[in-house]
This record gives structure tokens, C-alpha cells and sequence, in this order.
């Protein structure tokens, strides 16, 4: 079954309206519901999505516990970081655009381009989301960082959205719950580079021990290149983003050269997020290894 959303609009708007229906269509996340088609009939426009059976997340909230509803608010909130990359704001962060199947959808941007969009109204909106879905209560960092996020003072908030995506995944991993044991990394140095293959989901144990484990092999080599294969998605990628950057700038000074082999379009924005972050350290995402490795061997590694 499907369903039409309907809005008044007419001249000029019409043009911005097709623009940001085609900007969400292409947006690519397992927690973004597609838009699967548009029109215009008589006065009014249209965007057409799925209907979902089991009702929004206001009506089926009662039914989770506290790991499902902050599991379901990190999924809503690494959508929104997906779609801020992209350059769109939601403009309606809200329990009724949340259902919740065999996965966490988003779902019903604002597609009214009279609507004034901000992806800091969004970072307020999930946080007020994430309040009424009451998780975290006894988690003093979350908390705070929630607290921060509904600041009535935009410029308080956080300046990326992935902080407060970092601040949910912390409290999931501080509640004892084991995410996903199937989580792996291996670092591998040769001669040339120190390669990093990740696969499953990240988990803070796991991402600390990436880390240090890149860190020793920086330390006792000669080695100043790292190539990065990303498989690994969901989970505490916020965190994982946030340490691998602090990682590159401990070592700026012996880096040549980071590249990253980006199979999914989840990590393919990871890679972004790590590779702009630190200042003058060339970097560079791929989706095939072969052209990665050709990369790293132009710079004489």
C-alpha cells in the first residue's frame, strides 16, 4: 500500500519542490524510507511513499524497552547525519515519522520548500525525541549532551550532528549490552602501507582496539600510509569516526597519505568525515581496492 502527501504549490515553487523530492529520492540509508514517485494534480503536488502496518513510533513506543528505544533513536539519528552529508535537512524530526518494522524508518521530509529547514532544528527535534522517548535517564553524559542538543540558543548546539550520535552509542555501549559480536577489524602493515579492514558493526571495544592497534604499527614503522577498507557500518560509528580523526592528527607529522576503500554509501560518508577533518593530510575514498592501492603507489609508498 502506498501513501500520497499532498501540498498546496504552484509557479515558481514548483521547480524548488522537484529539485529537493529528487535530492531525497537519492538518498541511500537502511533507516531512510525511498520516496517512490512524485506528481502534481490540480492545484497541489504529491510525493508517494510505503505504508507501514505496525503504526508509528507514537503508538508502538509502549511496546520497546529501554536497549530498543535508544537502539531506534541511534538509527533515526545516524539517518539525519546521512542526510545532513547530503546536504538536506528533515524539517520534521518527530515520533509520528518514526516506524519502527523489521528496521528503523524515516520517513516524510519536508518537501515544501516555503518550510525553512536547518539541520540544528533537526539536532533539537531528535533530541527532543530522544527525551520523550525517556532512554539514558540515569547516563549523566547523555544527559548533557541532550541538553546541549535543546539549547533554545542554536549556536549552543553541537556543531555536527555526530557528536550527538556519538553521545547515544556511548550510553548503548555503557548499558552492558553486546550490540554485535560479529564485529572484526584486522591491521595488517607491509611495506608500502598499514591496511585496515573492518566488517560487521563497530563497538567500542572494538574501535579502541583498531585504534591502538594502528597506533603501534605507526610507531614502529617506517610506514606513512594507511589504507582503510570499510565494511563495517551501523553501530558506534560516531565514535569511530571521532577517534580515527584523533588518531591522524596524533600522527600528522609521519602521515603521507590516508585512503580509504568505501564499499557501502554509509561508510563512503565515514570516509568523508574522517578525510576532511584533519587539515593538509591528503586523502582520497574509492569504491574498488585496485584503484585505492593505484592511489597510494602514485605517491612513491
Amino acid at each position: 500500500m502506498l501513501v500520497k502527501l499532498r501540498a498546496a504549490i504552484e509557479g515558481k515553487r514548483l521547480v524548488s519542490f522537484a529539485s529537493r523530492v529528487m535530492a531525497i529520492s537519492a538518498l541511500r540509508h537502511p533507516s531512510i524510507a525511498p520516496l517512490l514517485d512524485r506528481g502534481q494534480a490540480g492545484d497541489g503536488v504529491f510525493v508517494v511513499r510505503e505504508w507501514f502496518a505496525d503504526g508509528s513510533l507514537a503508538q508502538t513506543a509502549a511496546t520497546l524497552d529501554a536497549t530498543a528505544k535508544l537502539r531506534v533513536a541511534i538509527d533515526v539519528a545516524q539517518a539525519l547525519e546521512h542526510s545532513h552529508r547530503h546536504g538536506l535537512s528533515h524539517g520534521s524530526i518527530k515520533a509520528e515519522n518514526v516506524f519502527v518494522e523489521s528496521k528503523t524508518l524515516l520517513v516524510d521530509f519536508v518537501v515544501d520548500p516555503q518550510e525553512t529547514l536547518h539541520p540544528k532544528a533537526d539536532q533539537k527535534a531528535l533530541a527532543d525525541l530522544v527525551r520523550w522517548l525517556d532512554v539514558g535517564a540515569r547516563d549523566a553524559a547523555l544527559q548533557a549532551a541532550l541538553d546541549r542538543a535543546r539549547s533554545t540558543d542554536a549556536a549552543r548546539r553541537f556543531a555536527h550532528l555526530n557528536q550527538l550520535v556519538t553521545a547515544l552509542e556511548q550510553a548503548l555501549a555503557q548499558s552492558g549490552v553486546n550490540d554485535d559480536a560479529t564485529s572484526s577489524f584486522a591491521v595488517v602493515r607491509t611495506p608500502e602501507t598499514i591496511r585496515v579492514e573492518t566488517s560487521g558493526r563497530f563497538t567500542l571495544d572494538g574501535i579502541t582496539r583498531c585504534v591502538e592497534e594502528i597506533g603501534r604499527e605507526l610507531a614502529r614503522s617506517k610506514t606513512n600510509t594507511i589504507a582503510y577498507v570499510l565494511d563495517a557500518q551501523g553501530g558506534c560509528h560516531g565514535a569511530a569516526i571521532d577517534a580515527i580523526v584523533q588518531l591522524h592528527r596524533r600522527h600528522r607529522a609521519v602521515l603521507k597519505r590516508v585512503a580509504f576503500c568505501s564499499r557501502t554509501p554509509e561508510a563512503r560518508g565515514m570516509s568523508v568525515l574522517i578525510g576532511s577533518r584533519v587539515d593538509d593530510l591528503p586523502w582520497k575514498t574509492f569504491s574498488t581496492n585496485d584503484s585505492m592501492v593505484a592511489w597510494l603507489r602514485e605517491a612513491g609508498t
